[in-house]
């Protein structure tokens, strides 16, 4: 049972662990945003993850505030999936319009892009559209990742933060556009940060940023968490099958119980019961002891003998009896 117990506590550790580390990656401590109340920003944050030797994934939010009311079009690129918008935390409804003419962002330009239209806006509102999208590059090699986005309005603080997959690192001859920007690094993820403070109204920005990666460098808890789970039950199951032990059978059930028995007259089940279990007592004495006949006796006898109820040894010249 310690064992179990014990096992038991190192699989929730180790899962814990796991647990730990994925809510360190995903809460990284990134740059303060901008969130000045009353002044329109762009606040976004372009988090990747490597998926696979050939692909990683953005998973980008927009934030910002506008200053004025009416309905406010903002233009992403229609490669892009997981399109969701809040305002405060709370789902907002807006509508998705597909412009096949659209030649703003330089990624797959042929697919147009989407204008994501929200109605109501209203001064000081803060919201978050978010959206992802894959970029393809060659495991071992420097690469880099491209951010697109579309400036709707003027705002009076501008600020981009690319977060590199965890495993990334930057090489001797990194770039990154525009210039400058600022390297920081919380010892697992390294940011880029860019901060502009000029007219962008109606722009699409590009966000580049050049890295070095090599897969699986990107540590898998999930993986780990999973594999060790199952290694553990393995474990468990082995060592439950290992000491699993029987209970102690009763004196009930230690013998089958002999359909004959049940079949047996009077003077037979009380030829039996004077018998005792392991001893064996001569047959002469059962005529002493029930005052049969000898012949009464000997029918008796062989009968719970061929019913397997009596075991008969011979010795000599007289019997000796013994209940089975």
């Amino acid at each position: 049972m310690r064992v179990h117990t014990l096992l038991f506590l190192v699989v929730v550790l180790i899962f814990s662990i796991g647990i730990s580390n994925a809510s360190t990656n995903s809460n990284f401590a990134l740059p303060q945003g901008i969130n000045n109340t009353g002044t329109a920003f762009v606040n976004i944050t372009d988090s990747i993850s490597q998926s696979s030797q050939t692909i990683s994934v953005s998973n980008v939010e927009y934030t910002f505030m506008y200053v004025g009311s009416g309905t406010l079009n903002l233009t992403i690129p229609n490669y892009v999936y997981g399109v969701s918008l809040t305002l405060d935390g709370q789902p907002y409804i807006f509508s998705q319009v597909l412009n096949s003419q659209c030649s703003s962002f330089a990624q797959n330009t042929a697919l147009g892009c989407i204008n994501i239209v929200i109605p109501n806006v209203k001064s000081n509102e803060i919201f978050t559209l978010a959206y992802s999208y894959d970029t393809n590059f060659a495991a071992g090699s420097s690469v880099f990742n491209s951010t697109f986005v579309f400036i709707p309005f003027a705002p009076t603080e501008l600020k981009m933060i690319t977060v590199l997959p965890q495993g990334a690192f930057l090489p001797p001859n990194r770039y990154a556009i525009p210039n400058p920007a600022v390297f920081s690094t919380n010892g697992q993820n390294i940011a880029v940060t860019w901060s502009l403070f000029q007219n962008t109204a109606g722009a699409v920005l590009p966000f580049i940023v050049s890295y070095e990666s090599t897969f699986p460098t990107q540590t898998n808890y999930n993986s780990y968490i999973l594999a060790a789970i199952i290694i553990m039950g393995i474990i468990l199951i082995l060592l439950s099958i290992r000491h699993y032990k029987q209970p102690e059978k009763t004196p009930t059930n230690r013998k089958k119980i002999n359909p004959f028995k049940s079949i047996l007259n009077a003077d037979e089940k009380r030829i039996l019961d004077t018998l005792k279990r392991g001893k064996f007592i001569a047959q002469n004495d059962l005529i002493h002891i029930t005052g049969f006949s000898k012949a009464k006796i000997s029918k008796i006898i062989s009968k719970l003998s061929r019913y397997k109820l009596v075991r008969v040894q011979v010795e000599g010249k007289y019997n000796r009896i013994k209940r089975l």
